[in-house]
């Protein structure tokens, strides 16, 4: 059976860091709506602080931990401070690769029902109710599929298929069982 779609990977540093750049930019933006969280909160201890005929103290106690979260706030957002993050990540991530896995190859095939890949390690298949989440980047696909396993496809390692229609393949097959954003 013919492929509808294959891509040929070799996992570098130039993947690893995209991946290190999908998280950063994931935390920022739950970061963004932890916002809404400490506003909620801080709505919910004056009610409290209302009830209990103690605003002052239950605000006091609040807004220590609002400060507290500015700080690493603050903290996050320095440029060294995402610098420092995003090297880290790369790092942690080569050093939890198996021997010989950084600049390995691997040939993924999209059929009709299921994705296959094949490298020197493995070879496998994967049936697509398993694809929980799908984000399209400018440069490529995050997969994420059972287990929190994370696949990354750049848009110029496919040797069969449109990367264009990719996207929409998937959320087709996926049967609605993934998100998919931006």
């Amino acid at each position: 059976m013919e492929p509808l779609f294959c891509i040929r990977m070799v996992l570098d540093e130039s993947v690893l860091r995209e991946f290190a750049a999908r998280n950063m930019q994931a935390d920022r933006d739950g970061f963004k709506r932890m916002k809404f969280k400490i506003a909620g909160f801080l709505i919910a201890l004056l009610l409290i602080g209302i009830v209990t005929r103690d605003p002052g103290r239950t605000l006091l106690t609040g807004g220590v931990a609002v400060a507290a979260l500015a700080v690493l706030e603050r903290k996050q957002r320095s440029q060294k401070g995402q610098r420092e993050e995003f090297e880290r990540q790369v790092n942690w991530m080569k050093q939890h690769l198996a021997p010989g896995e950084l600049g390995s190859e691997t040939v993924y095939c999209f059929l009709e029902q299921e994705m296959t890949w094949d490298n020197e390690r493995s070879r496998g298949k994967l049936d697509y109710s398993l694809i929980q989440n799908v984000v399209e980047t400018e440069q490529g696909f995050f997969v994420t599929v059972e287990k929190a396993r994370r696949l990354f496809f750049w848009k110029t390692a496919f040797t069969a298929g449109d990367p264009q229609a990719f996207r929409e393949f998937l959320e087709q097959r996926s049967s609605g069982a993934a998100r998919f954003g931006k």
